[in-house]
């Protein structure tokens, strides 16, 4: 049996067009291709028309559905449809009878962007891996044969199942905690919480030393203490923002602590130095994000907040008690006015 037969083999039963395969083949970039077929997980067969009438619906629909989630618009004879998309585009539809398209679409699009990051993290660690051992002189039919014999993604994918079912549950928790706390409130009415922004002073220049590998490094180690932090002392991670990391927390309390951790522990092993904002006060939560004039004056805080150091509003300090305090004074922010602000003492917090 010859090098990459095996590969060249499956990616022809997944319906991958033999002018893609001998491209890839000649640029040696036959290994990503099985591994992209490998996680999509069955074999494109299906033309926009085809899926459409396999799934009862109009190709119209089904174009909007594939919008929703990121996808562009495929020729009419092109192949973008597997059996597995017919079930899930035939779930969606019997789990939102009684709704209308737009609000379907709306939860596919919500969800189809919070795993976009994720998915392009996975890509750059498969990417890093696989292009390693290519770089190294390894033959690339030979580590596409490799990919398709060990088929990490199906680990992996059962993987972020399971990984998703506990973050839903644990989501699913705090919605019940929320909604004992607050039952007296409507659906969607605003809840009091703690916002804190934390940010990494002077990242632009520090990339600017640092080749893509490095850069990647220094986010990963950050994002991963981030992570950390902020679970570990009772908030929740609402995005990471490249040069920072935004989140709530039950308490100001929290988020000092947090704020002061996570200032604590940059400024070391090349990651810049971090300052922070925290603010109180109603928040409207929303698909995993939240909005309102608290999220925005927490943010400005930290913008104006000394290297090193929180400054909080008047309402997070008020609720601080067991971290000591002051005021420094009205300060003038862009699109909220003037606010009497204050700065943590901080201790050695580790």
């Amino acid at each position: 049996m010859t090098a990459g037969q095996n590969a060249l083999q499956f990616l022809k039963e997944n319906g991958v067009p033999e002018a893609e395969i001998e491209r890839a083949t000649v640029d040696g970039t036959l290994p990503f291709v099985v591994l992209e077929n490998l996680f999509r997980g069955g074999a494109t067969i299906y033309t926009t028309r085809e899926l459409a009438d396999r799934v009862a619906q109009t190709e119209a629909v089904v174009i909007r559905v594939r919008r929703a989630l990121g996808f562009s618009d495929a020729e009419p004879d092109e192949l973008i449809g597997t059996d597995d998309d017919v079930t899930a585009i035939r779930r969606l539809f019997e789990g939102v009878q009684g709704q209308s398209l737009n609000a379907a679409l709306d939860s596919v699009r919500t969800s189809a962007s919070a795993m976009e990051k994720l998915a392009d993290s996975i890509a750059a660690a498969f990417g890093e891996g696989v292009g390693g051992v290519l770089d190294s002189g390894a033959d690339p039919l030979l580590v596409a044969d490799a990919a398709l014999a060990e088929n990490t993604p199906a680990g992996l994918v059962g993987m972020l199942t399971h990984v998703l079912r506990h973050e839903l549950a644990g989501a699913l928790r705090r919605e019940r905690a929320n909604r004992l706390m607050h039952s007296d409130l409507p659906a969607g009415a605003a809840t009091e919480m703690a916002v804190g922004f934390v940010d990494l002073v002077g990242m632009t220049e520090t990339m600017e030393f640092l080749d893509s590998e490095g850069i990647a490094s220094l986010v990963a180690r950050y994002e991963a203490v981030a992570y950390d932090e902020i679970v570990r002392n009772g908030g929740r991670v609402v995005k990471m923002l490249g040069d920072g990391a935004m989140f709530t927390a039950p308490t100001a309390n929290e988020a000092a602590v947090i704020c002061l951790s996570l200032i604590n522990l940059a400024g070391k092993d090349g990651v810049p130095p971090a300052r922070a904002g925290v603010a109180w006060g109603a928040v409207i939560r929303s698909r995993g994000d939240i909005y309102g004039p608290t999220v925005n004056r927490a943010s400005r805080l930290c913008d104006a907040a000394p290297v090193g150091e929180v400054m909080m509003s008047a309402e997070a300090a008020d609720r601080v008690t067991t971290i000591n305090h002051f005021g420094v004074g009205d300060r003038r922010f862009k699109g909220i006015g003037t606010i009497p602000v204050f700065i943590l003492v901080a201790p050695n917090v580790v």
